[in-house]
This record gives C-alpha cells, sequence and structure tokens, in this order.
C-alpha cells in the first residue's frame, strides 16, 4: 500500500521497483504496508544470500524460494526471486514453472538452479563479476529450494 496527499493506492510488487534506485513512488509518497498472503498448508520459504565480505553488508546475489506442495508432495506452485542479478529485483519465472507439478529431486534442483542462471541479468561490478554471481545463482537456487522445502514440514527432498 502507497500513502500521499492524493489518498492510498496499491501495486503489485514487481510494478513497484522500475530501475537501479527508483521505485513507482510518487513524489510525497510513502510505502506505508506490503500485504503478503498467509502461506497454505505444505508451503516452505527460504532466502540465502551470499555476501563477498565479511565487514560489507551488501550481497553480491540473493535467492528467495518459496514453494507449495500438494498431498502428494509434488510442488504445486513455487516462486523464486533474484536480487543483485539484474537492474531491479526479478522473478525467475522460467526456473518456476521446471518445478510445478514435479517431486523435488537432486536432479531437478540442479536443472532448476541452471535455468534461474541463465534467467538472471548480472554486471560485473566491485562485489562480483556477472559470471560469477552466474554460479551464485545457480547455488544459492539449489540450497534456497532445499529449505524451503525442509519449512514445508517435509523431511528432505527426494534422491
Amino acid at each position: 500500500m502507497i500513502a500521499g496527499a492524493q489518498g492510498e493506492r496499491t501495486i503489485p510488487l514487481q510494478a513497484f521497483f522500475l530501475g537501479p534506485g527508483q521505485t513507482a513512488l510518487q513524489p510525497g509518497e510513502l510505502l506505508k504496508e506490503i500485504v503478503v498472503p498467509k502461506s497454505s498448508a505444505y508451503s516452505g520459504s527460504f532466502y540465502i544470500r551470499h555476501i563477498s565480505r565479511a565487514r560489507m553488508d551488501i550481497a553480491a546475489v540473493g535467492v528467495a524460494a518459496a514453494i507449495t506442495l500438494d498431498q502428494d508432495g509434488k510442488v504445486a506452485d513455487a516462486r523464486l526471486a533474484l536480487g543483485a542479478v539484474a537492474s531491479v529485483p526479478m522473478r525467475a519465472t522460467q526456473a518456476e514453472a521446471l518445478l510445478r507439478g514435479q517431486a523435488c529431486t537432486d536432479e531437478l534442483l540442479r536443472q532448476v538452479g541452471a535455468t534461474a542462471a541463465q534467467e538472471a541479468k548480472p554486471i560485473d561490478d566491485l562485489r562480483a563479476s556477472a559470471e560469477y554471481r552466474r554460479r551464485l545463482v545457480n547455488v544459492l537456487t539449489q540450497r534456497a529450494l532445499r529449505g524451503a522445502y525442509l519449512t514445508t514440514g517435509r523431511k528432505k527432498p527426494d534422491r
């Protein structure tokens, strides 16, 4: 929810970030509230980031994963958000699509990680090279999905 002198408005999160340091906020507006839907049964989420230096708190890559399992333990829904690998935070929608309807196996997670890395649009900067960021996206996506799976209450992804 965004509030300002003209009243309040709601926009989807993917429309909030416009570019580096730019948001959809107009002059005089404040971000008042972020509404997160309640998780359903068999849902889990996990966030992981890689920080290049112990004294610098800016992540070279961040990955957030959220999954919902069906009664058979297959992925009913999946969301993957990547940070610091594009001009704005982004969703790895192709990687998400690979998960839906599937059991979480190590092989599937490898495929999803590789796909997320291909979707990323990193740049070279002082924190990391674009190629290093792509490798991190692959590894961190797999780790984030394993963490999300574990928070669903299931013991571990299938082998």
